[in-house]
């Protein structure tokens, strides 16, 4: 009776202590956003997965960006204008990986910053001022395609990189309206990797093997 108990109490102890578990590691970079002066070239690292710590089950890839912008308006008609115009700064996603790189240019790479005024009214010869307007977005990726080749013995790293294009959108006013715009934007991206990390074997036996002794030695006594 006493081996059976000991027999299945091993057996549930080992199989505990060999389960999967499901953990996730993660690295990131531009938190808290920096901005810069658009046009932006801006290139940061991000980190392959460690396959020494398990099995690599699903990577999501997070790409963001935020911008402010100021914007001056000015009618240059005889007659009072009414338009409406938006301010945009898209933000443009590559990676020195290639494997990577491919993926991101078939999947749309971009992150839209949009600046809207609305439909304003404009006096002959005024000019108006907007702003400081700030917005902000991000994309996100689900890399599990990728999954074989994200991942080295002792990890590593790879680059994003993020350029800018600015530009007003005018809807209206005869092409009688001079606008400007000054804008700076940043860039970020986070990875995160889920995996199964499975514990060595000789930490199993040990947990079995320790929980044993009590038993072995109340028999004995």
């Amino acid at each position: 009776m006493l081996k059976s108990s000991m027999f299945t109490l091993a057996c549930f102890v080992l199989g505990a202590a060999c389960q999967a578990q499901t953990l996730t590691s993660s690295s990131q970079y531009g938190i808290p956003i920096i901005q810069s002066v658009t046009e932006i070239d801006e290139t940061g690292f991000l980190a392959f997965f460690d396959s020494n710590l398990g099995t690599l089950t699903a990577i999501t890839l997070n790409l963001y960006g935020a911008g402010i912008t100021e914007i001056s308006i000015t009618n240059n008609a005889a007659t009072t204008i009414n338009a409406r115009v938006t301010g945009s700064s898209n933000l443009y996603f590559s990676s020195g990986y290639a494997p990577l790189d491919v993926f991101l240019q078939n999947n749309d790479p971009v992150v839209e910053l949009q600046f809207p005024i609305g439909s304003q009214t404009f006096a002959p010869g005024q000019t108006s001022s907007f702003g400081p307007l700030a917005a902000s977005g991000s994309k996100t990726y689900d890399l599990a395609s990728l999954i074989s080749q994200m991942q080295t013995p002792g990890g590593g790293n790879f680059s994003i990189n993020a350029q800018s294009l600015n530009g007003l959108t005018v809807l209206g006013g005869g092409g009688n309206l001079f606008t400007s715009q000054s804008t700076t934007a940043g860039s970020g991206a986070r990875i995160i990797y889920s995996y199964i990390a499975i514990p060595e074997p000789s930490s199993a036996f040990l947990i079995a093997f320790a929980s044993l002794l009590p038993l072995s030695r109340r028999r004995r006594a």
